[in-house]
């Protein structure tokens, strides 16, 4: 499967300028048109050409002044200038030279909105059409044989004008990710290049349960907790070990990036970017005081300041005596709900996730879906658990580490030295990838936590998973 690009168009360019230039000729050609046009003006007239092309050049010219560097112009004005000229082409062409006309404009807004939306990878052919096409229209303008309104056709002119230099100003970058395909789901890439036996192993190792596999390990904290004291210094309010943990496994994805995969529908999927993390918080430190699940969102290329920010924010948000998480009102609204009926609807929710038709508003805020569950049993005072993972939903990994333990140890050189250590458990998905991409996966996360000082910069690359 070919890489993901995108188009990008500098600011700058000297063809965004003439682009501009050409809509706001074509905006003055149609608002000269209009004035010399007889009063009082039928309803058809006015919406069909005032409204509709008026309307597009202006956001067409003024999406294309944008001061961003990645393509992304609305198809919107495009598709209403198309329907104009569609309409012009009723007046300018007769018998099958209109249908010829009509198949142009609507070969001419699917390319563009292919193109623009980083789907074709060729601008040449897209580029050759508009130029058929404004020969076309600078024919039947500077031909006196034909009886037109040449006002009206130089509008267009000028706007097909404008769209040509818009097109010159792209320029195509490769990028490492992959094209979201047919049988993608929502948040989530299908993997269709693994061996015939790992997508057998779904069918027989149907359940998480049965797939689970646990394990038990421990880190040294002796310069986390030396970085988590100078991060406090900084300003960094309430910083502490649980997102150096976060950020760690954030950059661990960044290296191996099959451990952020998941199994829906016996299939295996990647996401990619897209890194979801859910942390259950109690609002106060209480017996009586209820849980929350928190999820958050990042992606392999951020710092741990980044990191912070988001676990900060939204922790803050959802420590309040209200029921304000997202998880907690769509339980409440369940609640609600009669038993037979609620189960019914469950069981319509696994139908739906099965086939990959969940909306995606529901998993975003769903506690059972997502890259990595994180628990922490320090400050509980308790050694971390072996928690289970969840048969709703497609979460494959959970994660518990426990409280800050001292330890002497024998040194090469035969002293004595104290250590301190956190111990954690992770329940990983057996059937995501195989126990060698875990331990290195593992591994690599243990040096970041060990190091987070290397945590501050940007990952110098970001690996992406296979096709």
């Amino acid at each position: 499967m070919k890489k993901a690009f995108e188009y990008r168009v500098s600011p700058r360019s000297p063809f965004v300028m003439l682009a501009f230039l050409c809509c706001l000729a074509s905006f003055a050609f149609r608002v000269w048109y209009i004035a010399d046009f007889p009063r009082p003006f039928p309803f058809a007239f006015l919406l069909f050409n005032c409204i509709l092309p008026l309307f597009a050049v202006v956001l067409y010219g003024i999406f294309a002044l944008r001061k961003s560097k990645k393509c992304a112009i609305t198809a919107f004005p495009y598709l209403l200038f198309a329907l104009y000229a569609v309409l012009r082409a009723v007046h300018l062409f007769k018998g099958y030279r209109l249908w010829i006309a009509v198949g142009i404009c609507v070969i001419l807004s699917l390319l563009s909105v292919k193109t623009v939306r980083n789907r074709v990878a060729g601008k040449t052919p897209l580029l050759l059409l508009h130029f058929a096409l404004l020969s076309l229209f600078l024919y039947c303008l500077f031909n006196t044989e034909h009886n037109i309104d040449h006002v009206a056709v130089a509008s267009f002119a000028g706007m097909l004008l404008g769209v040509i230099f818009y097109l010159l100003s792209l320029h195509k970058c490769e990028l490492e990710q992959r094209f979201r395909r047919r049988g993608d789901r929502s948040d989530g890439r299908r993997i269709r290049s693994k061996p015939p036996m790992d997508n057998i192993a779904p069918y027989i190792m149907v359940s998480k349960i049965g797939a689970a596999n646990m394990f038990r390990d421990e880190f040294e904290i002796a310069k986390p907790e030396k970085y988590i004291l100078q991060k406090r210094k900084e300003g960094w309010k309430s910083f502490g070990l649980m997102h150096v943990l976060i950020a760690a496994y954030v950059r661990m994805i960044s290296e191996k990036p099959a451990v952020n995969r998941f199994i829906a529908g016996q299939r295996l999927y990647a996401r990619d970017d897209l890194i979801e993390i859910n942390l259950t918080i109690k609002k106060e430190m209480t017996e009586a005081a209820p849980e929350t699940v928190v999820k958050f969102t990042f992606n392999p290329r951020m710092t741990a300041k980044e990191v912070y920010d988001i676990v900060k924010g939204e922790v803050d948000q959802n420590k309040s005596d209200k029921l304000d998480a997202d998880m907690d009102s769509g339980a409440a609204i369940l609640n609600y709900i009669p038993g037979v009926v609620l189960k019914f609807i469950m069981w319509l929710l696994k139908l739906l996730d099965y086939f990959g038709l969940l909306p995606r508003a529901l998993t975003k805020v769903s506690p059972f879906h997502g890259s990595m569950f994180i628990t922490s049993m320090g400050s509980l005072g308790v050694p971390p658990v072996n928690h289970h993972l969840y048969d709703f939903g497609n979460l494959p990994i959970f994660i518990a580490f426990g409280p800050k333990k001292k330890r002497y140890t024998l040194e090469s050189d035969g002293s004595i030295r104290e250590k301190r250590y956190c111990e954690f458990t992770a329940t990983v998905d057996d059937r995501i990838c195989d126990g060698y991409t875990y331990a290195q996966a593992f591994k690599v996360m243990k040096k970041y936590v060990s190091n987070p000082y290397l945590l501050d910069t940007p990952p110098e690359k970001v690996t992406y998973d296979i096709d």
